[in-house]
């Protein structure tokens, strides 16, 4: 892991899944407040023994959404110096019990919920509202900017130096090039919620997956052009008539996809399920009961 300075008083912390950006509390800059708290496991200890070894004392983690690579480090942040957690209201569910993650894990049933994301359990001590313009934590001013569609309540956050901490808004294209179905809970709400970023006027930006950059409109275009390449690329998989299991068996084989254990098959097919349901919404596919299933078919155009 590595420190490095965006502006002023706003650093990031570089771990292997993502990036943690963090504001530095004057007047020395050793109480910090965290924007999420990256994956668990080892990755959570070894934040642990860094933040240790900076003399760096988290107060607060402020989440941008409750991915387990978002929230990682909450439980044994909180039971090694007490950190207070500030969490969107529509993500905070997942908190009391990891069966509540099945709220961002459709495709998981709530047992495999339990199983995957036991050691997630920690304390929302302030809950963000959609209304809520203005977050203060121990006198530092953030602003909030919901961004519904990667979550539910996905929420972004611009620090006092005026830097945007974008969560998983947007992805780098270098990390793009590695999904071939990125995530998305509401997908029209996510490309509503990037284009709506694009117009943002900060004097940097920092991306969990995997960036720190000065300017977003190029990205942004870039993001929401790939999204229209995932749906092409999913509507090329789909013969008419087919059944779900089908067309993900389909898009399994034609986009390469493998997966390297169950936790990632399943969030693949949860990734692929939010895809349907927009091609669906938007009218580029219907539905049809056979009497056995559903079976999808393109639009005619």
């Amino acid at each position: 892991m590595r420190i490095f300075q965006v502006k002023g008083q706003t650093w990031v912390i570089e771990t292997p899944s993502v990036l943690i950006p963090i504001y530095r509390l004057p007047p020395d800059g050793s109480r910090i407040i965290l924007i999420d708290s990256g994956n668990s496991g080892e990755e959570s200890q070894a934040l642990l023994a860094f933040l240790e070894k900076e003399s760096l004392t988290p107060l607060w983690i402020l989440l941008t959404h409750t991915h387990f690579d978002h929230t990682g480090g909450n439980a044994a942040l909180q039971q090694r110096w007490r950190t207070k957690i500030a969490c969107p209201i529509a993500e905070a569910a997942s908190a009391f019990t990891p069966r509540f993650y099945k709220l961002n894990y459709q495709t998981f049933t709530p047992a495999e919920c339990e199983h995957y994301f036991e050691e997630f359990r920690y304390q929302v001590e302030k809950f963000i509202l959609p209304t809520d313009q203005v977050i203060e934590l121990d006198g530092v001013t953030f602003t909030a900017i919901p961004t519904p569609g990667h979550t539910h309540g996905h929420t972004a956050y611009i620090t006092p130096d005026n830097v945007a901490c974008l969560g998983d808004l947007l992805i780098s294209e270098a990390t793009l090039e590695k999904f071939n179905i990125p995530t998305g809970a509401d997908r029209l709400l996510d490309s509503q919620s990037k284009s709506r970023i694009r117009e943002l006027t900060c004097d940097a930006y920092v991306l969990s997956h995997y960036e720190a950059r000065s300017e977003i409109k190029q990205l942004c275009d870039h993001n929401l052009a790939s999204s229209r390449l995932m749906y092409d690329s999913l509507l090329a998989c789909l013969q008419d008539g087919m059944f779900l299991f089908e067309w993900f068996a389909s898009a399994r084989s034609a986009l390469g996809v493998k997966g390297k254990n169950d936790r990632l098959r399943l969030v693949f097919e949860r990734n692929m399920l939010s895809a349907v349901e927009y091609l669906l919404d938007s009218g580029e596919i219907t539905r049809s009961w056979t009497g056995t299933g559903w079976n999808f078919t393109k639009t005619k155009k």
